[in-house]
């Protein structure tokens, strides 16, 4: 009878083993509730079983108490086996935190974890009050006065409102704000609102900036001292972009803008309104990968009048290659061609990188190709620092070149790059030779007058 019962119970537990086993993956944290003095710490433990997975770590107020770690991961946990591992608890300040783990995990049988929670409810005092509390059997009544003014002052440093003059902040969590500013700004005024009136509130005021990032921490002192630090990641742009210009025309104290763009940037009509109002000259500067200007458009706000919008690339080939080379006479030079095909501003100019192709002190020519011809524009223009400005007249394409070309007819030929007029060279032989053949006529002429002389006398 004993035998037939310890069968039964044998055979009962096998078929119920593993469902015990799979059942009891689980991921626990323990002690559920901590009290740490300020600047002190303590640690909870975290035990997974027939888990696999992992826990995020998270305080509801850091300003009060941080955790060492924001993550931990439990790994594969195999069956019957356990793994633990201990989180730091920081004291920063007087008051309360919930320190939160959250799951994303799964048991052994399939079970889904992710999603639940477990807590640790954190009490973080002041050394002082710990203190007193040691010393109550010395001076129970000193003591009692003591905690009684204690407790009746404020724990609370919340911040209830933070500005930056001119700027919107953008809100990170509690306890952390970005910005971001234009290269222009170099300063910036903080101000700030404690939640309690009775606390304080330091690191307001007036920042200055360097380029990059600055880090401005504002703290609120509670009534009972506890501090919450927060802090301001302020990055200043290390130049000015186009979504810039609206805050910089409004910048009194420049006259001339310098704005970055790429080489497929769109000036709008907005844009073009903004300079023209200003009055401003703006330069758009388009900068290679090795950081080589390699164009600037050149707006004067006070001549603008129309403010369509226009594309600012510039190509250094065109299709019409060509038929320019031919009706340069292969002259050797330069070729532009834009993308806009409306027209520019009035007043534009183009400073030019020309310093690959000519040398300083260079006297180069700008032609425009129009209906098939070559116009000349500007015969006159010095490359200065590998560089060269012309003003823009129209849309189509350019050359530039040290050669004059002029009108080329078909009589002019190509010198050394130069082209000159073969009219030049066949006009002074021509000459020569009416004036070669006028001698040569004289003096037949003087010799037949002699011959018929000397005939008569004979």
């Amino acid at each position: 009878m004993h035998k037939l019962i310890k069968i039964m119970l044998f055979t009962i537990a096998f078929i119920l083993y593993p469902l015990n086993v799979f059942a009891n993956g689980n991921i626990v944290a323990s002690p559920s509730s901590l009290t740490i003095e300020v600047g002190s710490s303590k640690t909870f433990s975290i035990t997974a079983t027939n888990t696999i997975g992992d826990v995020s770590i998270i305080s509801s107020n850091n300003s009060v108490a941080k955790v060492s770690s924001n993550e931990w991961e439990t790994g594969t946990v195999d069956e019957n086996q356990t793994k633990s591992g201990t989180i730091t608890i920081f004291g920063i300040s007087e008051g309360d935190a919930t320190i939160t783990l959250t799951l994303d995990a799964a048991t052994f049988d399939g079970e889904d974890l992710s999603g639940q929670k477990r807590t640790i409810n954190v009490k973080v005092i002041s050394k002082n009050n710990t203190d007193s509390n040691n010393n109550n059997s010395n001076n129970n009544n000193s003591n009692n006065d003591n905690n009684s003014n204690s407790n009746n002052k404020s724990n609370n440093n919340l911040i209830k409102k933070i500005l930056v003059e001119g700027f919107d902040l953008v809100k990170v969590n509690n306890n952390n704000y970005t910005l971001e500013v234009p290269h222009n700004v170099t300063n910036i005024n903080v101000d700030a609102i404690a939640e309690d009136s009775k606390a304080t509130v330091s690191g307001i005021g007036n920042h200055e900036l360097k380029i990059g990032e600055n880090n401005i921490e504002i703290v609120v002192t509670s009534e009972s001292k506890s501090l919450n630090k927060i802090n301001i990641k302020v990055t200043r742009k290390d130049a000015l972009y186009l979504d810039d210009l609206d805050n910089v025309l409004k910048d009194n104290s420049i006259n001339n803008v310098d704005i970055i763009i790429d080489p497929n940037t769109k000036i709008d009509t907005h844009s073009l309104e903004q300079i023209k109002n200003s009055k401003k000259i703006v330069n758009l500067n388009y900068y290679n990968d090795d950081n080589k200007l390699m164009y600037d458009w050149i707006l004067d706000g006070s001549k603008i009048n129309e403010t369509n919008e226009f594309v600012t690339t510039v190509l250094f080939e065109t299709e019409n290659k060509k038929e320019i080379s031919k009706l340069s006479n292969y002259a050797d030079g330069l070729y532009l061609k834009f993308k806009e095909l409306n027209g520019f501003p009035a007043g534009t100019k183009l400073k030019l990188f020309v310093g690959n192709k000519f040398d300083n002190g260079d006297l180069l020519k700008i032609y425009n190709y129009i209906n098939g011809k070559l116009e000349l524009l500007n015969d006159n223009l010095k490359v200065m620092n590998g560089y060269i400005t012309f003003d823009l007249e129209n849309v189509s394409d350019y050359f530039i070149t040290m050669s004059t070309i002029g009108a080329i007819k078909n009589n002019d030929i190509v010198s050394n790059g130069k082209p000159f007029n073969i009219w030049l060279v066949i006009i002074p032989l021509l000459a020569i030779l009416i004036i070669g053949g006028f001698i040569v006529l004289l003096k037949k002429k003087k010799n037949n007058n002699t011959d018929f002389k000397n005939n008569s006398i004979n």
